[in-house]
């Protein structure tokens, strides 16, 4: 494949009309593996794609389960891997199987271990409480542990409203994605979702309690097939969604009201029988093992089959049946349990919390429960009760998120089963017994008759902070040291500038060489910049018609080290400057400074051609540094900082390959890595900072780690990115609760270089003064070592 050409659809009537056809493409995609099932394929597929946004995650796609992202699924990952074998699809061949209830394969955990960088040392691919798989952030959808519910909630990426588990996609998204284990919350593609293997560890599909009503009917048809395979009538009229409610108490009461499956469940925290079969067998050891992985359903060839939606034969240590595997626990849920925030006081507690940290804390939250707060946005309010009541909100989500995730790790929010007898387990928080009374914010756990067992929980030790008076930061020596590139210092330049040349990552001076101290530049323009922040045109006034003079007051008075020209009238649709104007520009702001010039183009391949090489050849010897070559677009300008002995930014967008890519082809042509300078394409704070940020760190500890083709200085535009979003113009009249915009623009754009500082910036582009102004002196502050 040579060229692909894409379309975008606007028009509303357009697009409505054509999503039918695409999700009737996607319908027949899934399709075409719905034959096929995690136990009759011996190979799974990995996918890598996402690793320069999350460097530990990798994809692990089976029959039953596709990409997070929803892009590819078995089919796909084995085509891709037939026609790249060398790409980011890699066949996975499963090999023993460790746990065929939960979905753990050895040869599975070995690659995931290699390739998350070491980070990851086991994944369980039908679980989302233990050791989950990674999620990126590309993610279709979340499943989030809905613990007062005994169940799960379900919201998709187009989803924007609230959800019972106090925040919103975009918050979950952050806990969710990144490359980490997390478990409660888990990235999934929408396929999976429909899939027998869907959480199948915790319970399956019966464990959806909530998810937004948009969702519901997208997947109607596919319910009503797992509705009969369950044998569950209406089960989709059975889960709650944001017309029931988005609170946990609301969604609790429609739960008991349509008497959900999940409500007969044994405790969500808790492992399954079948999990718990499966980890007594294990204990007891490699005999035993054998006979539970023959009772779960396991083959020879090491792989699993589904336990908790299909009948199953007994596994050891699980009284044989004659019917399904049904739930042990039925949860009583009377009252809203920990992480229900409620307005009203609450009833006194009917025991005392246990005198440790974990009893401290439940007393506490009880308390906070009984205040007066104002925690919702009601008409009338003041920009200042308006963030207040955000405020309070926020912070009551996360003490109440808190404690549940203490409360499930401590033990307390429900024990784990027996492993000889895989019997009924009562759940206390923080102790009950078969015939105590729960506290009231707690939900009651209750054993079925006749028989009722109850578990004690394992004993918690006081929680003691013990506040270290020294400590050893541990050091971590590099092999490989960043090239040195030098701007300016020839011609009629009176100063230069030297970026790189570290030995270590950012301000780590205890471990090495930082090399030379991170560099600031300013921008000018050719021709008044459209779109630019009115408190910007404040701050410069007449200058932004006049970029000499301009230039000498970013130097004299800001203290720029270099400076960048931005020939955006160049552009043929933006003023169509010729290369000889822009020559006259650059010749004027180079009479009226010293240092060190960048040259920034437009993206118009053409026409920046004929600038780039017009200017190169008028200003040979003033060691300019060209910006930019990519990897469409990168013989030209090439050719010409080598001709004339200028540098050259080598941009690539937001990719340590295709960086690394384009500095090879940059090599081979001829130019000197001493002449190269990386731009990584930066996000700015809240519009893509994250990836930025972690792509930079990758180049940076790639380079450290061997990589030539990325040990190279790295410049960022935090100037440029910053004055392009909304926070940075909006009038504080249509957002009051911002702040001044005089302000807003200049802490966006500090917090933004501060962050990419960190992550390895060697040369900083800024716009605003104060931003100027306040990153040298931090630099100075950093460097100071």
């Amino acid at each position: 494949m040579d060229k692909v050409q894409v379309t975008f659809f606007t028009e509303k009537e357009e697009v409505e009309r054509r999503v039918v056809d695409v999700r009737l493409v996607y319908r027949a995609r899934n399709q075409r593996v719905d034959s096929l099932t995690d136990d009759s394929v011996d190979t799974f597929y990995s996918c890598l794609l996402c690793q320069s946004f999350a460097p530990s995650h990798v994809c692990v796609i089976t029959p039953e389960r596709l990409g997070l992202c929803g892009a590819y699924n078995w089919l796909d990952g084995k085509a891709a891997y037939e026609i790249d074998p060398t790409g980011a699809n890699q066949p996975l061949v499963k090999g023993e199987c460790l746990d065929p209830v939960r979905g753990q394969w050895a040869n599975i955990n070995k690659y995931v271990y290699d390739n998350s960088k070491q980070a990851i040392e086991r994944f369980n691919a039908y679980s989302m409480l233990e050791d989950p798989m990674t999620s990126c952030g590309c993610f279709e959808a979340i499943v989030a542990l809905l613990p007062e519910c005994n169940g799960v909630m379900l919201v998709q990426r187009e989803y924007m409203g609230q959800t019972p588990a106090g925040m919103k996609f975009s918050i979950l998204a952050s806990m969710a994605g990144g490359g980490q284990q997390t478990p409660g919350f888990l990235g999934i593609g929408k396929a999976y979702i429909t899939s027998r293997k869907f959480i199948a560890a915790e319970g399956g599909h019966r464990r959806i309690v909530w998810m937004p009503s948009s969702l519901k009917e997208a997947l109607r048809e596919d319910f009503e097939l797992i509705g009969k395979r369950l044998g569950i009538e209406n089960f989709l009229d059975m889960i709650a969604d944001e017309t029931v409610s988005t609170e946990l108490a609301g969604v609790q009461e429609y739960l008991k009201k349509v008497n959900h499956p999940a409500l007969s469940m044994w405790e969500v925290t808790s492992p399954s029988p079948e999990a718990a079969a499966v980890d007594a067998a294990r204990a007891l050891g490699s005999k035993e093992a054998k006979i539970v992985s023959a009772a779960s359903g396991s083959s020879s060839s090491g792989t699993a089959v589904a336990v908790a939606e299909a009948p199953a034969q007994p596994a050891a240590g699980v009284p044989a049946t004659t019917t399904p595997v049904v739930p042990l626990a039925p949860v009583v849920l009377e009252k809203p349990a920990i992480a229900a925030i409620s307005a009203a006081p609450a009833a006194p507690a009917s025991a005392t919390p246990p005198p440790d940290g974990v009893g401290a804390i439940i007393s506490v939250l009880e308390r906070l429960r009984s205040l007066p707060m104002q925690t919702q946005l009601q008409e009338g309010m003041s920009a200042e009760q308006q963030m207040g009541a955000l405020q309070s909100s926020t912070a009551l989500h996360l003490l109440h998120a808190g404690a549940n995730m203490l409360l499930m790790y401590s033990g307390l929010l429900g024990a784990t089963p027996s492993a000889a007898s895989a019997s009924p387990v009562v759940a206390p928080v923080p102790k009950v017994t078969a015939k105590a009374a729960a506290p009231p914010s707690t939900p009651v756990i209750a054993t079925p008759a006749p028989k009722a067992i109850t578990s004690t929980p394992k004993p918690i030790s006081s929680a003691r902070i013990v506040m270290p008076s020294t400590f050893k930061v541990p050091e971590e020596r590099a092999g490989h040291a960043i090239r040195k590139v030098t701007l300016g210092g020839t011609g009629t330049r009176t100063s230069a500038v030297t970026i790189g040349g570290a030995e270590c990552l950012p301000f780590r001076h205890f471990e090495g060489n930082t090399g030379c101290r991170p560099a600031i530049a300013m921008e000018v323009f050719d021709q008044d910049p459209k779109g630019y922040p009115e408190p910007l045109r404040e701050a410069y006034g007449s200058l932004l018609k006049d970029p000499a003079l301009m230039a000498k007051y970013c130097v004299e008075e800001l203290g720029a080290e270099v400076i960048s020209v931005r020939l955006a009238g160049t552009h043929p649709e933006n003023g169509d400057k010729s290369p000889e104007a822009a020559a006259d520009l650059i010749k004027d702001v180079l009479k009226a400074v010293g240092v060190p010039l960048i040259i920034t183009g437009t993206n118009h391949f053409e026409k920046n051609n004929a600038v780039m090489k017009y200017i190169a050849a008028t200003f040979a010897g003033e060691n300019l540094l060209l910006n930019w070559a990519e990897t469409d677009n990168y013989k030209t300008i090439a050719a010409a900082a080598m001709g004339y002995n200028h540098c050259i930014v080598s941009q690539s967008p937001i990719d340590v390959n295709m960086s690394k890519q384009l500095n090879i082809l940059l090599t081979n042509m001829g130019v000197a890595p001493e002449k190269i300078v990386i731009d990584p394409y930066t996000g700015a704070l809240g519009y893509g900072l994250e990836y930025t940020y972690s792509v930079m760190e990758r180049i940076r500890t790639s380079a450290f780690s061997g990589d030539v083709m990325l040990a190279l200085p790295m410049l960022t535009t935090p100037g440029y990115e910053v004055a392009r979003t909304k926070e940075s113009k909006a009038p504080v009249s249509a957002f009051p609760l911002w702040g001044p915009e005089n302000e807003r623009g200049a802490l966006m754009e500090i917090a933004t270089a501060t962050a990419l500082l960190n992550a390895g910036c060697d040369l900083l582009v800024l716009y605003h003064p104060v931003a100027a102004r306040t990153m040298k002196q931090k630099i100075k502050e950093m460097t100071a070592c």
